[in-house]
């Protein structure tokens, strides 16, 4: 949802000219009041579709596509503008163990039936993409863990690495929420005497 009005303003330059747009986590600062400094990776995203409302705000709905790395701020009013580099996909790595993809698959398959449960929420299949590339960045998205270490999810230019790192995360995470939904079941259980 955008409606300040320096991102309406950034929106409405990059419909016009038919351009992306980076998404940065703040590193420190505050985003309001343009003092935010942010990391140096960030994704691009795409806008797929505007749906434009009252007072020049906007919905979008966005697809981030390619990694990038800020070389240069040059602009920091209204809204950052900097020199970027796109991040390189795998560069020299060597082909994902197949091990590796199915088990990081299998457990996060695991992971986000039990986070639907927890909604209360149920579905018959969950689609996860089988290759290597694109189920590693799945994955880094349905993860609920703090920002930084999707940071650096983001930040690891390996498939390789990064789904290691996340299967080592699944591995630590699936169990805690396994846990919230068992407690949670349990409270909802009638009580036998």
């Amino acid at each position: 949802h955008i409606f300040e009005e320096r991102y309406k303003l950034m929106t409405r330059q990059c419909l016009s000219e038919n351009r992306t747009f980076g998404v940065t986590l703040i590193k420190s600062g505050n985003e309001v009041g343009n003092t935010a400094v942010p990391f140096s990776v960030g994704t691009l995203a795409y806008i797929e579709d505007a749906e434009p409302l009252p007072s020049g705000r906007m919905n979008l709905r966005t697809t981030g596509r390619e990694r990038f790395r800020i070389h240069q701020i040059v602009q920091h009013s209204p809204y950052l503008k900097g020199i970027i580099d796109i991040l390189p996909e795998d560069a020299g790595g060597d082909p994902v163990h197949l091990s590796l993809v199915h088990t990081v698959r299998k457990l996060a398959k695991e992971y986000l039936k039990t986070l639907i449960a927890i909604r209360g929420e149920w579905l018959r299949e969950i689609p996860i993409p089988q290759e290597a590339h694109g189920l590693s960045y799945f994955v880094a998205g349905s993860l609920l863990v703090a920002n930084t270490l999707r940071q650096k999810l983001l930040e690891t230019i390996l498939v390789q690495e990064r789904l290691e790192l996340e299967l080592a995360i699944l591995r630590r995470e699936y169990p805690r929420i396994k846990q919230i939904l068992l407690e949670r079941h349990n409270q909802d259980s009638p009580r036998r005497n």
